[in-house]
């Protein structure tokens, strides 16, 4: 019985002691208002006027500082993709493997504003990742830039099996407007999901009027 006690002790002084530990964190972190925030904000999208390597670097910088609030390193994000710099791409690929989701998430939109080459190509590959919001994200960068190498891509990515992916996937290829799309898309009329079918209706309809301008 006596052991049982003390055993008890020590769980309470370590609960105790883990608790203070997270309080003083807590406590030393970067607390902003929303008007600090909004000022940030303007700061870092007044840097993006400078396009010089020295400003690039501290947008890099902020935009990886995890101390920083998700706007501001989101801002930080869309700053570097208009730059359109090569340490940025390189960034982005390596924010891509982080596990913060938030962050996965900001640089697939930062990768569409980026619009490059490159760019292109990794939101292509992002199709296929795990995280189903990763991939809408993706598509739909695709969606906006309309890339024609991203056709087989996305027809694969009509069999996907989250209907929201199937989705997306057809409504890209509605707006790339590629000939190469119109069988899978009819494939897809059959589509156990009706908003898959209406989607990918709309989409042989877009690709039908261009092929008639031709």
């Amino acid at each position: 019985m006596k052991n049982i006690i003390q055993s008890l002790n020590l769980c309470g002084r370590i609960i105790f002691i883990t608790f203070c530990i997270l309080f003083f964190l807590i406590g030393c972190q970067k607390v902003e208002t929303e008007e600090e925030i909004r000022k940030r904000i303007k700061e870092i999208e007044a840097l993006g006027e400078t396009k010089t390597e020295e400003v690039v670097d501290l947008l890099i910088n902020i935009f990886k500082d995890k101390n920083e609030h998700i706007s501001v390193r989101g801002t930080a994000a869309m700053t570097l993709a208009k730059l359109k710099s090569k340490k940025a791409l390189k960034t982005f690929i390596q924010a891509i493997k982080e596990k913060d989701l938030d962050i996965q998430l900001i640089t697939v939109e930062a990768l569409g504003e980026m619009k490059t080459e490159k760019a292109v190509e990794i939101l292509i590959e992002l199709i296929t990742h795990k995280h189903f919001l990763v991939q809408f994200e993706a598509i739909y960068a695709i969606q906006k830039i309309k890339p024609e190498k991203a056709v087989e891509p996305l027809i694969k990515a009509l069999k996907d099996e989250n209907y929201i992916i199937r989705l997306m996937a057809a409504k890209a290829l509605g707006y790339i407007k590629s000939e190469k799309a119109v069988s899978p898309l009819t494939q897809a009329l059959k589509d156990k999901d009706a908003r898959v079918r209406e989607a990918a209706t709309w989409a042989l309809k877009e690709i039908r009027s261009e092929v008639r301008k031709k």
